[in-house]
């Protein structure tokens, strides 16, 4: 798992992208692929996984918070 600072730091799936780029929540990795469509295997949650793939609402959540500089509190 990645904590707070590796989120921010970390590249992701291509070292040109971060996962998280406070402000901009439009190049974000992190919210981009949670947004993925179930086919596609790049999404998070993996379609897999034990964990089900966020409602619109949580997603707007993390939209928000990426969007209000992506406070650690």
């Amino acid at each position: 798992p990645l904590d707070y600072q590796s989120l921010l730091t970390h590249n992701g799936i291509d070292s040109n992208f971060k996962l998280v780029i406070p402000g901009d929540p439009v190049n974000s990795v992190l919210l981009w692929r949670l947004s993925l469509p179930d086919t596609d295997d790049r999404r998070m949650p993996p379609p897999d996984s034990r964990y089900s793939k966020l409602t619109l609402q949580e997603l707007a959540i993390v939209r928000q918070w990426i969007q209000s500089g992506a406070p650690q509190r």
